[in-house]
């Protein structure tokens, strides 16, 4: 599979101010350190805090590492997105 960098670039990792953590629950806030599984289709399959980030991924998908920055949907509706996106693996 290679690396869809516009998928990445693109990626809304949900919709709001805030998302949790698919671990261990952890409210993850803009500028929180995460660790994203990003599908071929741009869609996010997990979201990780960086006390529970894994160093290799052996799913669909890229394991992606960046920051969650606020943003405005076309709507108008605020969203999280993944800032300096790093593939990972």
């Amino acid at each position: 599979m290679s690396r869809p960098d516009r998928v990445i670039l693109e990626t809304v990792v949900d919709a709001g101010q805030a998302t949790r953590c698919t671990e261990c629950g952890t409210q993850l806030l803009a500028n929180a350190l995460v660790q994203c599984v990003v599908l071929e289709d741009g869609f996010v399959e997990e979201t990780r805090c960086i006390a529970c980030h894994e160093e290799t991924y052996a799913g669909e998908g890229w394991l992606v590492e960046g920051t969650l920055v606020p943003s405005m949907g076309p709507s108008g509706r605020s969203r999280l997105v993944l800032g300096g996106p790093v593939v990972v693996e």
